[in-house]
């Protein structure tokens, strides 16, 4: 068999060293959701080496439903059909780490263990990995629903940033997670203020970040971003993995879970009739409902070689006419 090359009869050969993240290293938070899954599984199709770092379940290392559900996602990366990364001569490594994602010595702890699996080299970094409880009304929050958000959303995607910035190297990729609710405000519902006040500090971060020169200087050339997408349509038995991901109150799984208002804004719990006929083209006013493929395309861009001169930006990812 030709080196790096998977053998012709299979349906869809790949050449290793064509892949657009060949030899790139990358850590992507929150894998346990379906979300995070879909990116991590994006990247490693496009060649990358993957840490799928998952939150620890009930606060405890070791074992448990979550590293059951992320170490089979790892076999299915491996395994994926159209892509069989495991016939490569040299695959992509696909790792799932656990962690603890709700302190920030914790995270600091799993930037340690995730270093020690990449041998001290970064070159992609998606934080996916938040909270959005958005149960609580302005006489029901209380200071530590706060402090959880902003801490969960904000403080520790920070300083695992922070702990991993020095193994990063140069043309490197940093992806934070927002929400298109900072922007569309017809579409915020009651009860989501934690959620999108935290989110609109990391978009600040962003843009503070992008300017600082142990990342932007013309030696090292890292970008940071963020991306915000529309509540994404999910099938029912996936669903129930999304516990950890601050998409969970924004994923839908049936006519009776979102509404699409006559602005373009997604809101929960009214019923509206999931498209049947094709995604409608730019030029239409009609929105649909976001799929995980057109994210995790996002987000590879954002991680790509081509996404260079991108910087300081957020990709927000939707299909609105009308959002601004």
């Amino acid at each position: 068999m030709e080196e790096g090359r998977i053998p012709t009869s299979h349906p869809m050969p790949l050449d290793f060293q064509q892949l657009p993240l060949a030899g790139k290293k990358a850590i992507v938070t929150g894998s346990s959701s379906v979300v995070g899954a879909s990116l991590a599984r994006s990247l490693a199709l496009q060649g990358a080496s993957v840490i799928l770092g998952f939150q620890v379940s009930n606060g405890s290392r070791g074992g448990g439903d979550q590293e059951s559900n992320v170490e089979g996602k790892v076999k299915e990366i491996l395994n994926d059909p159209l892509f069989p990364l495991h016939l490569l001569p040299r695959p992509p490594t696909i790792v799932a780490l656990e962690g603890d994602f709700r302190s920030v010595p914790t995270c600091r702890s799993f930037a340690k263990r995730a270093m020690e699996s990449l041998q001290g080299e970064l070159d992609i970094l998606i934080l996916n990995l938040g909270l959005a409880d958005t149960s609580r009304s302005i006489r029901e929050m209380t200071e530590s629903d706060f402090d959880l958000h902003f801490d969960s959303n904000a403080k520790v995607p920070l300083f695992l940033l922070q702990s991993l910035e020095p193994h990063i190297r140069p043309d490197g990729r940093i992806v934070f997670f927002s929400t298109t609710l900072t922007s569309n405000p017809t579409a915020v519902q009651p009860g989501q203020l934690n959620h999108v006040a935290s989110k609109g500090a990391v978009e600040q971060m962003v843009r503070v970040l992008s300017r600082d020169p142990e990342l932007s200087s013309p030696n090292r050339r890292i970008t940071v971003n963020a991306i915000s997408p529309d509540p994404v349509l999910v099938s029912t038995n996936t669903a129930t993995t999304a516990t950890t991901s601050e998409f969970s109150p924004f994923l839908v799984t049936s006519s009776r879970d979102v509404q699409i208002g006559s602005d373009g804004g997604f809101r929960p719990g009214a019923p509206h009739p999931l498209p049947t006929q094709p995604p409608p083209t730019p030029t239409q006013t009609k929105a649909r409902i976001e799929q995980l493929e057109e994210i995790s395309k996002a987000v590879c861009f954002l991680a790509s070689p081509n996404s260079g001169w991108v910087t300081g930006q957020n990709l927000r990812v939707h299909s609105r006419s009308s959002s601004s």
